[in-house]
């Protein structure tokens, strides 16, 4: 099972990406792979201190280097092993997957007349995020 990140999850920042395996399967070695179309795939980190008897296997990435989407990557683990003397290779993959590394920008608008230094002020807000799925909000 791919515990972190679940499908339609949200990634960021310095990421904790953790998989299970079956426990028939003695995983060894843990690859987190990511991909945008499903098919051309990139390394993100791997687990290769992982002992035949760990239940979890967790390794870290900065995601930062990543593009950012709205959802519809993919996130892969990969697990290597052996079981009953053989070589077992079993992989869990994780869809709809986004990235959003860029915060959103937040403008305050100021009434064009003077400003009173007492009472209510009226503003308004604008905050615009590209990455995620409301990419401007407007709060008066």
């Amino acid at each position: 099972t791919l515990r972190t990140p679940a499908s339609s999850g949200l990634v960021n920042g310095t990421y904790l990406f953790n998989a299970t395996f079956d426990t028939n399967t003695l995983v060894s070695n843990v690859s987190f792979y990511y991909s945008t179309d499903g098919s051309t795939w990139t390394i993100l980190c791997s687990n290769t201190n992982a002992s035949e008897n760990d239940l979890e296997y967790p390794c870290s990435k900065d995601t930062s280097a990543l593009s950012d989407t709205i959802s519809g990557g993919y996130v892969n683990a990969t697990g290597y092993g052996t079981t009953a003397g053989a070589t077992v290779v079993t992989s869990k993959t994780a869809t709809s997957v986004g990235v959003d590394n860029n915060a959103p920008t937040v403008t305050l608008v100021l009434p064009v007349t003077r400003i009173e230094t007492h009472g209510t002020v009226k503003t308004d807000c604008i905050v615009s995020d590209s990455g995620s799925s409301i990419p401007t909000l407007r709060q008066r």
